[in-house]
């Protein structure tokens, strides 16, 4: 069945995952972090929301597309690490708008689950390098398939089958670092316009970009409304019809055609 011919409200269940669209704007599925134990979430209205960990050590942002460009869920997401409160951030990750919240939601779930480790070990897991290799971020879009390719300028570039999605990594560090992402992922559908992207700089821990790369080629599809995909990614992913979605719109009914008219009236 062709999407125009479900209702716009009729849920549908979408892959690939990451031509998905944000499917809204939720907090709690982007930030599934313990607010009730310290957390801070401040919303100063207009769409505008801030969090701060209780050691003020991890600090989230979302600011709306005031435009209103990018449709529902427009905006920009950002999450600055720090060693100490005090000082510039040791690493930063930028989702823009689109990016699907559940994604949104894995990276931030590994940030938080290295938070947590680190309150009650002897090592800061958010900021330490450790020893996870590079190599653990991008090995769940080898294994689904994506290609690889690597220039002679210090970056790799990893594919998706269908060419809509790439994730670049400067494995030689540029400089200077603090400016320059060490990660970058575009979904980039050809002949389209830009749909998401993310950006993480140096000192992003491998298991986050290992969330966000695991959450991109996941097999189980997500869920959205037919009014929620994005236009440029309507064409291009793969979807079924939700067992809850409501019926299709109803088509007026077909009139018998027309006669034709005599040569001499016919008009394009």
């Amino acid at each position: 069945m062709a999407l125009d011919d479900l209702h716009p409200e009729a849920e549908v269940l979408v892959m690939p995952r990451y031509l998905a669209g944000p499917g809204g704007l939720d907090l709690q599925m982007a930030w599934p972090l313990p607010f009730e134990e310290g957390w801070l979430l401040h919303q100063p209205g207009d769409g505008d929301a801030v969090g701060v960990s209780p050691c003020q050590r991890v600090r989230l942002g979302f600011a709306p597309d005031p435009t209103g460009v990018h449709g529902p869920g427009g905006g920009t997401w950002q999450t600055h690490i720090h060693t100490d409160p005090f000082t510039p951030a040791a690493w930063t990750m930028t989702f823009s708008g689109a990016v699907p919240l559940e994604i949104l939601r894995d990276a931030h779930t590994e940030v938080l689950s290295l938070y947590l480790e680190g309150l009650h070990g002897e090592r800061d897991w958010l900021t330490e390098t450790g020893d996870t290799p590079a190599s653990a971020g991008y090995l769940p879009l080898l294994t689904a398939g994506w290609s690889h390719t690597v220039d002679t300028d210090g970056k790799q570039t990893f594919r998706s089958p269908d060419t809509g999605a790439f994730l670049r990594h400067w494995y030689s560090p540029r400089k200077p670092a603090a400016l320059n992402p060490t990660w970058a992922f575009r979904a980039d559908i050809p002949g389209e316009p830009l749909l998401w992207q993310a950006t993480f700089t140096t000192g992003t821990p491998a298991s986050v970009i290992a969330a966000v790369t695991t959450s991109l080629v996941e097999a189980l599809p997500l869920a959205r409304t037919v009014r929620e995909l994005p236009a440029q990614s309507r064409t291009h992913v793969r979807y079924s019809p939700s067992l809850s979605a409501p019926s299709p719109t109803p088509r007026p009914p077909q009139l018998p055609p027309r006669p034709p008219a005599p040569p001499a009236g016919r008009s394009r």
